[in-house]
């Protein structure tokens, strides 16, 4: 009798597809501790990633029941932690939702989960991270983070819940200044502790932070933001450095060394010594300067660069009515672009009411220069002041964070002034 091989046809394609489909669920679980601490960008278009991925994959496999309850789970699992994070509103979790609209607004819009899944990885990939640096792990800051988020469960209930309580914010509104205490204190231990727990205790300072509207819980909030030493806005000293122990390499280097006269080639010998003195705390310590001061070179030479740019800009757009689009208040830079380049510069946030009267008064000619800092502010909002900008013949500038140096360069490249 023979087999009949229809059966491995009819059923390799459902398998195949399950087996990419738990290849996903694997890779969110491996993925999940570094996505925990990074900045809430990133964690939202990674989320967005790995479920797009998910759905193109039940539309291309055949319809079967296991595939939709596959990727429900998936989507569960992910939505929860986009709560717990709370990395800001993912649309491609929605129920109802379709590639056109998994991204947001955006212009051209996704025809295809792939697509979504592309483009998605490539905003991860691009969304900036933290501006300062992680802390290292010690018993010590295990300890203290226990007090943060005892304190914080205290405020705005227990931080392992993505539900916050009702009566959460109106004691947060009651206790701002040990709010804003708590949200420096978790800055300060960010990887000094473990991932899950302090994406929990920050995602829960980020959603009271969104409920409340207060500015500056915001600010220290911000991936952007990285103070010299956070331990200042603390009122606590500032740590010590202790100098860097010889890496692993160095001390195995170093224990051989009652081993290296032995050595009969005199170029081995030679090249290993070479090693030894390379591998010493003292090479890496003198390595660590040189990388300083060619900072402070490099840092130097683009301050040189850019009062160039100034002198030779300035000519160019003094006079000029500018609206720059933030998602906060940035008097330093208005009063930079007003006193060092002559502009006319209103400053606008991003809520939904302002941007729709911004691009009101954008399409009334209002402004002849419209910068956005990109890097803060939502697709939705790009997108409507670019079309805005684009139907009133307004010149459009994205301007990354939105600081005084990016806005320089941006400006010298768009009114295409020597040494842009």
């Amino acid at each position: 009798m023979e087999l009949d091989s229809s059966i491995f046809e009819r059923v390799a394609p459902r398998l195949v597809a399950f087996g990419r489909l738990a290849a996903i669920f694997g890779e969110l679980m491996l993925r999940a501790p570094a996505l925990a601490v990074a900045a809430p960008d990133r964690q939202r278009w990674a989320l967005t990633e790995l479920y797009a991925r998910a759905r193109a994959l039940e539309a291309e496999a055949p319809a079967a029941r296991w595939s939709r309850a596959a990727v429900c789970c998936l989507r569960s699992a992910l939505g929860h932690l986009g709560a717990t994070w709370w990395s800001g509103y993912i649309p491609a979790l929605e129920r109802r939702a379709r590639p056109g609209r998994a991204l947001g607004r955006c212009d051209p819009a996704p025809t295809s989960w792939r697509e979504v899944a592309a483009r998605a990885r490539a905003l991860a990939e691009a969304a900036p991270s933290w501006a300062d640096e992680p802390a290292p792990r010690s018993r010590a800051s295990s300890e203290r983070f226990d007090d943060v988020a005892l304190r914080l469960e205290r405020l705005a209930g227990p931080i392992a819940s993505a539900r916050l309580p009702d009566d959460a914010p109106a004691r947060c509104k009651e206790q701002l200044a040990a709010l804003r205490r708590i949200a420096v204190e978790l800055r300060l231990l960010r990887g000094a502790v473990e991932p899950f727990p302090w994406g929990a205790a920050i995602g829960r300072v980020r959603r009271i932070a969104a409920v409340l509207g207060d500015a500056e819980l915001t600010q220290r909030l911000d991936p952007s933001v990285a103070p010299a030493c956070w331990s200042t806005l603390l009122g606590e000293e500032p740590p010590r450095e202790r100098p860097a122990a010889a890496p692993a390499s160095a001390a195995t280097i170093d224990s051989t060394c009652p081993l290296i006269p032995m050595i009969e080639d005199a170029a081995a010998r030679r090249d290993a010594e070479v090693l030894r003195a390379r591998a010493a705390p003292e090479a890496h310590s003198r390595g660590r300067a040189r990388t300083r001061r060619r900072g402070r070179s490099r840092a130097r030479e683009r301050r040189r660069s850019d009062e160039a740019l100034i002198g030779a800009l300035r000519p160019r757009v003094a006079g000029i009515k500018a609206l720059l689009v933030t998602n906060r208040p940035a008097p330093d830079v208005q009063q930079a672009l007003e006193r060092r380049l002559a502009l006319c510069c209103e400053v606008e946030g991003c809520e939904p009411r302002r941007v729709q009267a911004a691009a009101q008064r954008i399409s009334a000619g209002r402004y002849p220069l419209v910068m956005v800092a990109k890097s803060f502010v939502s697709h939705d909002t790009t997108n409507a002041l670019r079309r805005a900008c684009r139907s009133a013949g307004v010149r459009y500038l994205d301007v990354g964070k939105g600081r005084f140096g990016v806005i320089v360069r941006r400006l010298a490249q768009a009114f295409e002034v020597d040494g842009a």
